[in-house]
Protein backbone atom coordinates (compact mmCIF):
# COMPACT_ATOMS: atom_id res chain seq x y z
CA UNK A 1 0.00 0.00 0.00
CA UNK A 2 1.20 3.48 -0.80
CA UNK A 3 0.87 5.92 2.07
CA UNK A 4 -0.58 9.33 1.28
CA UNK A 5 -0.85 12.38 3.44
CA UNK A 6 -4.42 13.33 4.17
CA UNK A 7 -5.21 16.71 2.62
CA UNK A 8 -8.51 17.12 4.44
CA UNK A 9 -8.78 20.04 6.80
CA UNK A 10 -7.89 18.93 10.31
CA UNK A 11 -7.64 20.85 13.57
CA UNK A 12 -4.38 22.77 13.96
CA UNK A 13 -3.25 20.77 17.00
CA UNK A 14 -3.36 17.40 15.16
CA UNK A 15 -0.62 16.19 12.79
CA UNK A 16 -1.55 15.14 9.22
CA UNK A 17 -2.84 11.57 9.14
CA UNK A 18 -1.21 8.91 6.98
CA UNK A 19 -3.83 6.86 5.17
CA UNK A 20 -3.57 4.18 2.53
CA UNK A 21 -5.32 4.48 -0.81
CA UNK A 22 -7.68 1.65 0.21
CA UNK A 23 -8.68 3.41 3.42
CA UNK A 24 -9.39 6.66 1.57
CA UNK A 25 -11.35 5.01 -1.22
CA UNK A 26 -9.20 6.82 -3.74
CA UNK A 27 -7.98 5.83 -7.12
CA UNK A 28 -9.68 5.70 -10.50
CA UNK A 29 -13.05 3.99 -10.91
CA UNK A 30 -12.61 0.26 -11.23
CA UNK A 31 -13.54 -1.40 -14.53
CA UNK A 32 -16.89 -3.14 -14.35
CA UNK A 33 -18.94 -5.31 -16.70
CA UNK A 34 -21.20 -3.13 -18.87
CA UNK A 35 -23.69 -5.94 -19.54
CA UNK A 36 -24.76 -6.35 -15.89
CA UNK A 37 -28.15 -4.81 -15.06
CA UNK A 38 -29.20 -4.05 -11.49
CA UNK A 39 -32.41 -2.43 -10.22
CA UNK A 40 -30.30 0.02 -8.19
CA UNK A 41 -28.56 1.34 -11.30
CA UNK A 42 -25.28 -0.51 -11.12
CA UNK A 43 -21.81 0.81 -10.49
CA UNK A 44 -21.22 4.57 -10.29
CA UNK A 45 -24.88 5.31 -10.89
CA UNK A 46 -25.82 8.97 -11.33
CA UNK A 47 -29.29 9.14 -12.91
CA UNK A 48 -30.19 12.44 -14.57
CA UNK A 49 -33.57 13.03 -12.90
CA UNK A 50 -33.03 11.41 -9.52
CA UNK A 51 -34.69 14.22 -7.54
CA UNK A 52 -37.77 14.24 -9.78
CA UNK A 53 -37.97 10.44 -9.73
CA UNK A 54 -37.67 10.40 -5.94
CA UNK A 55 -40.46 12.96 -5.57
CA UNK A 56 -42.69 11.00 -7.95
CA UNK A 57 -42.08 7.78 -6.03
CA UNK A 58 -42.82 9.56 -2.73
CA UNK A 59 -46.07 10.98 -4.15
CA UNK A 60 -47.19 7.54 -5.38
CA UNK A 61 -46.27 6.03 -2.01
CA UNK A 62 -48.27 8.71 -0.17
CA UNK A 63 -51.29 8.26 -2.46
CA UNK A 64 -51.30 4.49 -1.97
CA UNK A 65 -50.96 4.99 1.79
CA UNK A 66 -54.00 7.30 1.86
CA UNK A 67 -56.09 4.84 -0.16
CA UNK A 68 -55.13 1.89 2.07
CA UNK A 69 -55.77 3.94 5.23
CA UNK A 70 -59.25 4.96 4.06
CA UNK A 71 -60.10 1.40 3.01
CA UNK A 72 -58.92 0.08 6.38
CA UNK A 73 -60.90 2.79 8.19
CA UNK A 74 -64.09 1.90 6.38
CA UNK A 75 -63.73 -1.89 6.86
CA UNK A 76 -62.50 -2.08 10.46
CA UNK A 77 -64.91 -3.94 12.77
CA UNK A 78 -64.55 -5.11 16.36
CA UNK A 79 -66.96 -7.91 17.29
CA UNK A 80 -65.76 -7.74 20.91
CA UNK A 81 -65.36 -4.24 22.38
CA UNK A 82 -61.76 -3.63 23.46
CA UNK A 83 -60.94 -3.32 27.15
CA UNK A 84 -58.62 -0.37 26.59
CA UNK A 85 -59.01 2.51 24.20
CA UNK A 86 -57.50 1.88 20.79
CA UNK A 87 -56.35 4.92 18.76
CA UNK A 88 -58.05 3.73 15.58
CA UNK A 89 -61.43 3.97 17.29
CA UNK A 90 -61.22 7.71 16.80
CA UNK A 91 -61.42 7.40 13.01
CA UNK A 92 -63.07 4.00 12.56
CA UNK A 93 -66.39 4.10 10.69
CA UNK A 94 -68.13 1.52 12.91
CA UNK A 95 -66.66 2.50 16.31
CA UNK A 96 -69.99 3.82 17.62
CA UNK A 97 -71.78 0.60 16.67
CA UNK A 98 -69.06 -1.80 17.85
CA UNK A 99 -68.37 -0.12 21.22
CA UNK A 100 -71.50 1.56 22.59
CA UNK A 101 -69.90 2.18 26.03
CA UNK A 102 -67.26 4.43 24.52
CA UNK A 103 -69.80 6.37 22.46
CA UNK A 104 -72.99 6.71 24.52
CA UNK A 105 -76.06 8.01 22.68
CA UNK A 106 -76.78 11.72 23.15
CA UNK A 107 -79.23 12.59 25.92
CA UNK A 108 -82.56 13.97 24.94
CA UNK A 109 -84.02 16.26 27.59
Amino acid sequence: HTSLKCHHSSPANLPPVLLTTCEMGGGPPMPYPKWVWTPAGGWYCHPKNWKTNTMRAAAVYAAVTVVVFNLSRSLERRPVPPIYEIPSQGWCKFAEVDDPKRFPPPRSE
